[in-house]
């Protein structure tokens, strides 16, 4: 694979944790930023009762852990796969580069075939 996979396996991996973060900030601000106000002056305030503000925060807060802790998840995908597209161009390079040289076993081999042929003609004379 070439640098730009790479580099657009790291990218979406960092973007991916990056949402998670603010994922769960948001999360973490529904949960405990509260504030309802007499005269307007409120924060995730939705009907008038507290107890269903509450509900209705904690089940925002509940949606926004599980969509940090799949962002969390996707970027370790990614990692994952950026780590094995590695290990792939690796070993294409390491095939690459012994199929231009012959391994130790293929030049005995190679020896011992001339060194066969050899015989063979002096058998022959």
């Amino acid at each position: 694979m070439n640098s730009f996979g790479n580099t657009m396996y790291k990218g979406f991996s960092a973007a991916s944790f990056a949402c998670s973060v603010i994922t769960l900030g948001v999360g973490l601000s529904k949960m405990f930023l509260y504030k309802n106000g007499d005269y307007g002056d409120y924060l995730n305030a939705y009907v008038g009762g507290d107890a269903y503000n509450y509900i209705i925060n904690a089940n925002y807060a509940t949606g926004f852990f599980v969509l940090a802790g799949v962002f969390a998840l996707m970027g370790i995908g990614l990692i994952a796969l950026w780590y094995l597209s590695k290990l792939s161009d690796m070993q294409e390079y390491r095939m690459a580069t012994t199929a231009e040289a012959p391994s130790d076993e293929q030049k005995i081999a190679q020896e011992m075939s001339s060194d066969a042929e050899t015989v063979g003609e002096l058998n022959e004379n």
